[in-house]
C-alpha cells in the first residue's frame, strides 16, 4: 500500500553533552528549579505552588528562561526568574536544585530535560509526548497533564526525602548516558551509512 515498513524506520534520539552536564553526586539544596519556556504549563505549575505554599511558605523557586512573557507569563512573586544565564551557571543550578520541574503541555525532544538528567537532578515532569522515552519512571517522577495536586505531591516527595531524590538523580544520570551527543552522532552516522 506504499507505506514504509517498520523495519525501515529508525529513530535517532535527541542528544545532550554528557561530558559538560555532569554532577550526580552533588549536594542538593531545598529549592525548585524550572528551565525553559516553550510548551510550559505555567497555570498548573502556579497552582502546584499554591498547594506547596500551604506547607512550605518560604519555598524557593528559580525559573531560568528568556521568553516567559511570550508563553503565558510566569509572573509570580514567589518565583525568581533569571534571564541570560550562561551554561556554567545553569549546570550549577541543575546540580544544586532539590527538584527540577518540567510542567509541560507537550514535548517531543527537550534539551533542558536531558541536561537535568545528565546532571543527576531529581526530576518531576509532565507525562506528555516523548518525555517518557527519555526519562524512565525508575529515574524520575512523571505526573498527569494538568494535575496540580499530583505535581505538588511529586515535588514535595523529592524535597521531603533527599535520599530518594538522590537515588532518582543517579538513575537519571545513567539514563542520560544513552543520549550523549557522541553516541547519538554515531547512531545518525550509521543511519546515513546504511542508506548510502
Amino acid at each position: 500500500d506504499g507505506r514504509v515498513g517498520a523495519d525501515r524506520v529508525v529513530v535517532v534520539p535527541h542528544g545532550v553533552d554528557a561530558r559538560f552536564f555532569t554532577g550526580s553526586g552533588c549536594r542538593r539544596e531545598p529549592f525548585i528549579l524550572t528551565v525553559g519556556a516553550k510548551f510550559r504549563d505555567w497555570a498548573t505549575f502556579s497552582a502546584a505552588l499554591d498547594v506547596l505554599e500551604t506547607t512550605t511558605p518560604q519555598l524557593r523557586v528559580v525559573a531560568v528562561g528568556s521568553s516567559y512573557g511570550t508563553h503565558g507569563a510566569l509572573e509570580d512573586p514567589r518565583v525568581d526568574v533569571r534571564r541570560g544565564v550562561d551554561d556554567d551557571e545553569l549546570r550549577e543550578l541543575y546540580r544544586r536544585a532539590g527538584a527540577v520541574v518540567f510542567p509541560l503541555h507537550q514535548s517531543t525532544a527537550n534539551n533542558a530535560l536531558l541536561e537535568a538528567m545528565a546532571c543527576g537532578a531529581p526530576i518531576v515532569a509532565t507525562d506528555v509526548g516523548g518525555v517518557g522515552e527519555y526519562l524512565p519512571r525508575s529515574a524520575g517522577l512523571l505526573v498527569p497533564a494538568g494535575d496540580a495536586d499530583a505535581l505538588a505531591a511529586a515535588i514535595r516527595s523529592l524535597l521531603d526525602d533527599p535520599e530518594h531524590a538522590r537515588a532518582l538523580g543517579c538513575r537519571a544520570a545513567r539514563a542520560a548516558a544513552a543520549f550523549d551527543l557522541g553516541t547519538v552522532a554515531d547512531r545518525l552516522a550509521a543511519v546515513y551509512e546504511a542508506a548510502g
